[in-house]
C-alpha cells in the first residue's frame, strides 16, 4: 500500500548494516531506522621500496581537492602531499620535510575524482619513484618527475573506483614507495534535484518530480519558524494534493497562489535556525511575482534555482516543524 507520508533512510557515502525500529504485538510496524557505516575503502599494493619512514593518510577521506609534488627534475620525487576534503572541511596533510619545488594540482572535487595513478620507478638497488602522473574523472592528466630508461612503470588504480587515500614510504630526500586507497564512484546526483537545504532533524519526504507546476502552497508557522508546508500540484489536466508536512499550529495556514500553467516557480529563498535546526522563513519567486517572507529571517540562509529551469516537486525533512526544504526540477521549454 503506497498511501501515508513517504520518508527516505539514507546517507551519502554510507551503507546500511542493520536496522531497528518499533512494532506491536499485531505484528503492525510503527517506526522504522536503520544503522549506517561508511563504505569500506580497498587498498592498491604499495609499489616501490618499502624501506624508511612509513606514512599513510588514512582512507576515511571524503574526497581529494588538492595534490602536491615535491618535483625537483633531478629524476625523483621527492613528496607527495594531500589536501583531503572530510565533512566539507578541507585539510591538508603536513610536508614529510622540507620542499623545494612543490607543485599543486586542483581538482574539482566532488565533480571530479582521481581515477588512477602511473608511475615509474628505478630499477637499480637503491629504489625511488621517478615519475608520477594522475588522471581524473574528467579526463583531465598531470605528470611529475622525469623519464628515464631504467625504469620500472606501475599503474594504481581500480575499474569504476575513485581513489580517496595514499600511503607509502619515503626517505629523507625522496619518495620511496606509493600506494593507495580507492573507493566505488559515488552515485551521481540526479540533475533534476537540488538538495533539500536547512537545518538538522527531521523524516525525510518526497512528494515526487513527476508534476507539471505548483498550483498553491500552504504554509503554517509557528513561534520558532515553519512548521506546515503542503503543496498543490498539477499533473495529467488535474489537481493533486503532496502529503502534510509538519503540524499545524493555532497561528493558522497562509497561502500562495499561481496562475498555471503561465506562471511557475523559478526560485526559493530560506533562512534557518543553526541550533534547533527549524526552516525560520521562505520566500518564493516565480517567473512573474514574489511571494511574501512567510516567518521570519534569520542568518543562515540558502537559494534553491537552476538557469532555465523551473520548480515541479518538493522534497524535504521534517518532525512537527520544517527542517529542510529542496526542489525537483524541469526544464523551461
Amino acid at each position: 500500500n503506497e498511501k501515508g507520508r513517504k520518508f527516505t533512510l539514507e546517507a551519502n557515502g554510507f551503507r546500511i548494516i542493520g536496522f531497528h525500529g518499533y512494532a506491536e504485538k499485531n505484528l503492525i510496524l510503527n517506526s522504522l531506522g536503520v544503522y549506517f557505516t561508511t563504505q569500506t575503502p580497498n587498498k592498491l599494493k604499495c609499489q616501490g621500496l618499502t624501506e624508511g619512514i612509513l606514512w599513510d593518510d588514512g582512507s576515511n577521506n571524503d574526497g581529494i581537492r588538492k595534490v602536491y609534488v615535491d618535483d625537483t627534475g633531478d629524476w625523483k620525487i621527492r613528496c607527495i602531499r594531500l589536501a583531503y576534503v572530510n565533512n566539507g572541511k578541507v585539510e591538508k596533510t603536513h610536508r614529510r620535510y622540507n620542499v623545494d619545488n612543490e607543485k599543486e594540482f586542483v581538482l574539482d572535487y566532488p565533480n571530479e575524482l582521481i581515477t588512477s595513478v602511473e608511475g615509474t620507478m628505478s630499477t637499480n638497488s637503491d629504489t625511488d619513484i621517478r615519475s608520477l602522473r594522475l588522471k581524473t574523472s574528467k579526463g583531465r592528466t598531470i605528470s611529475f618527475g622525469s623519464k628515464s630508461d631504467d625504469v620500472t612503470k606501475f599503474v594504481l588504480e581500480k575499474k569504476g573506483n575513485a581513489i580517496v587515500g595514499f600511503y607509502g614510504w619515503t626517505s629523507f630526500y625522496n619518495l620511496k614507495a606509493i600506494g593507495a586507497y580507492y573507493r566505488p564512484f559515488p552515485t551521481p546526483p540526479d540533475e533534476n534535484i537540488l538538495e533539500a537545504k536547512g537545518g538538522d532533524g527531521g523524516t525525510s519526504w518526497d512528494d515526487g518530480g513527476s508534476f507539471q507546476g505548483v498550483r498553491r502552497i500552504y504554509i503554517g508557522l509557528s513561534q520558532n519558524g515553519v512548521s506546515f508546508i503542503k503543496f498543490m500540484y498539477y499533473k495529467n489536466d488535474q489537481l493533486l494534493f503532496g502529503e502534510d508536512h509538519g503540524n499545524k499550529t493555532k497561528i493558522g495556514v497562509q497561502e500562495f497562489e499561481l496562475n498555471f500553467p503561465s506562471e511557475y516557480i523559478t526560485t526559493v529563498e530560506g533562512t534557518y535556525d543553526t541550533k534547533s535546526g527549524v526552516i525560520t522563513m521562505l520566500r518564493f519567486k516565480t517567473n512573474k511575482q514574489t511571494s511574501p517572507a512567510f516567518g521570519l529571517v534569520t542568518t543562515s540562509g540558502f537559494i534553491l534555482q537552476k538557469a532555465d529551469h523551473k520548480i515541479v516537486g518538493f522534497h524535504g525533512k521534517s518532525s512537527n516543524m520544517l527542517h529542510q526544504i529542496g526542489v525537483h526540477l524541469s526544464l523551461i521549454i
